[in-house]
């Protein structure tokens, strides 16, 4: 249970390091996200009160004639761009209607010739072709998405039993264990208890380290211990260590 706090203890001290920011040499110069953004929209509201009262300003000293000017140059300037706007529109639009007209007369008979007709068909083919072909494309996207969903689905379900039957196999090793030789487990929950205090004292040194940034400066060692306990211990580990140290001493 103490170990349990321990943990989360470490897990909120690292959070807290993670979300300082880079840049900032100290406490004052940290604010959270939610204060920054109260201290901005507060900034944006004297500014705009600034703005309003500015334009007011602005509006009494200004003759009735110079605003009347202003209005009607404003509302020549929107006609202006709403009737060039609605003429492009119109352009466009007419140049569409105007292709298809022609291309139901040569379809009809009532324009072109024989050759313009065959390279309408031709072009309308490809157009078609082209457009199946696409649809199928997607079509076959979808597909492969939709299985791809469903292989994952299977994955993470396959992932998920494989990961429960570990553990009744271990907890079935641990039982048969536990009855035919009590002291084993015990040294094994010894040392799993051991190598979790191990591991968090290196969670701790590695936040510690890095909330000390003028330490950091002044005592280089401090570099060295961060690249020591950067990487967490198991039971593969010491026996990959232990295996290492045989191999120097039988060099």
């Amino acid at each position: 249970m103490e170990l349990d706090e321990l943990e989360q203890s470490v897990k909120s001290l690292n959070a807290a390091l993670n979300k300082f920011p880079i840049g900032a040499i100290s406490l004052n110069d940290f604010k959270p996200v939610e204060e920054r953004i109260q201290t901005a929209r507060e900034s944006l509201m004297h500014l705009n009160a600034r703005l309003l009262m500015l334009q007011a300003k602005y509006k009494q000293y200004t003759s009735d004639e110079r605003r009347r000017k202003e209005g009607e140059s404003s509302s020549v300037g929107d006609t202006l761009q709403n009737v060039t706007s609605d003429t492009l529109i119109n352009t466009k639009a007419i140049k569409l209607c105007l292709h298809s007209t022609t291309i139901l007369s040569i379809l009809s008979n009532k324009e072109g010739d024989a050759k313009d007709q065959e390279k309408l068909y031709t072009y309308m083919r490809k157009l078609f072709t082209l457009n199946d072909n696409i649809m199928a494309i997607q079509e076959a996207i979808e597909r492969e998405s939709r299985l791809q969903l469903d292989l994952k689905v299977e994955c993470q379900k396959a992932l998920f039993d494989y990961k429960n039957f570990l553990k009744e196999q271990e907890q079935i090793r641990s039982e048969k264990l536990q009855e035919t030789n009590p002291e084993i487990v015990a040294n094994k929950k010894k040392m799993e208890r051991t190598l979790r205090k191990i591991n968090i004292m290196k969670k701790l040194i590695r936040n510690f380290i890095a909330a000390s940034k003028h330490m950091l400066m002044k005592e280089p060692i401090l570099l060295e211990m961060l690249e020591n306990h950067r990487e967490l211990i198991n039971v593969e580990t010491i026996l990959k260590m232990s295996q290492n140290n045989e191999d120097g001493e039988d060099t």
